[in-house]
């Protein structure tokens, strides 16, 4: 890649090259005795060069999977906010939610944000407020 990505919408989108021949051989093909037309001239060879995009969900960056089994549960690193709303990245599977509690430093729960009361997240949602 030799550009950012670019936010379309509830997506990131990255644009990169691709070819149809090693990457290294041209580099270190002869040295390694790599009998083959690419590591001599891998344009000359009929290689073929093109642009790609590849699509990732806005903030996806990294998933977390229950099961029917037991819960999943995460814990972030301690956060400040003087925000009074929490909007989360949620996919959750049919017949399974999401729900958030806020707790302070001392672990007990921030006034009435405990995970029972708070409404549970179902779907497929970039920014859903909690």
């Amino acid at each position: 890649m030799t550009s950012p990505p670019i936010e379309v919408g509830n997506e990131l989108w990255f644009y990169h090259g691709g070819t149809s021949y090693h990457h290294d051989w041209q580099l270190v093909g002869v040295g390694e005795g790599i009998d083959h037309p690419e590591t001599l001239d891998p344009i000359g060879c009929g290689a073929e060069f093109g642009l790609g995009l590849a699509t990732l969900r806005k903030d996806g960056f990294a998933g977390l999977y229950a099961n029917q089994y037991r819960q999943g549960v995460l814990a972030t690193r301690p956060l400040i906010s003087l925000g009074t709303q929490m909007e989360v990245n949620a996919k959750c599977s049919p017949g399974g939610s999401l729900r958030v509690e806020i707790t302070d430093r001392f672990d007990q729960v921030a006034g009435s944000c405990s995970r029972a009361n708070c409404n549970p997240v179902r779907g497929d949602h970039v920014a859903q407020r909690v």
